[in-house]
């Protein structure tokens, strides 16, 4: 099992998962005291928790110099909420398939969107799919210790909205 999450306070584990015969397990503790109605991280940890259980691609995203944006660091992050790059990763069709939506909400061009994407259990190998224009600049890379793929582009401009699809091949 895999501590995800301890509390500040104490060493005790407030996140565990694990994944075991093609099962997927989560544990989550709260601090009843500690847990508000409009917390909006604990909100954005249940449904990513609950998308993983599911068997659903999980994702986050980054841009930034393209070193730090592949690599997802802590200021790719932050620099991608700051500048209002907004992205999401789900299933279409026949599950077989997925949609990658990269928006860029800001005022200005950002540099390297990257969304890294962990794959359903079973899923080994991804590709790019649909047409040239969803396809245009768009970068496919494994991350194969951890189950997961990079899609990049070199950039976002103003107000631009990209939709991209992958489909799993294995």
């Amino acid at each position: 099992m895999t501590v995800d999450a301890r509390w500040n306070g104490n060493s005790r584990a407030a996140v565990m998962h694990m994944e075991q015969g093609g099962t997927r397990y989560l544990w989550i503790g709260f601090d009843p005291d500690a847990v508000h109605a409009d917390d909006r991280q604990l909100t954005l940890m249940l449904r990513t928790a609950f998308r993983w259980v599911a068997g659903q691609p999980v994702s986050d995203g980054a841009v930034g110099d393209a070193d730090q944006a592949k690599t997802l660091t802590a200021g790719a992050r932050r620099q991608a909420r700051e500048e209002r790059f907004a992205f999401s990763v789900d299933p279409i069709g026949n599950k077989r398939a997925f949609s990658i939506r990269m928006m860029n909400r800001g005022g200005r061009p950002i540099e390297n969107p990257t969304v890294k994407i962990w794959l359903p259990p079973g899923v080994t190998q991804v590709a790019l799919a649909g047409d040239f224009i969803m396809k245009r600049r768009a970068s496919l890379t494994a991350v194969p210790d951890e189950g997961a793929r990079l899609i990049s582009l070199p950039s976002l401009t103003r107000n631009e909205e990209r939709v991209m699809k992958i489909r799993i091949a294995r």
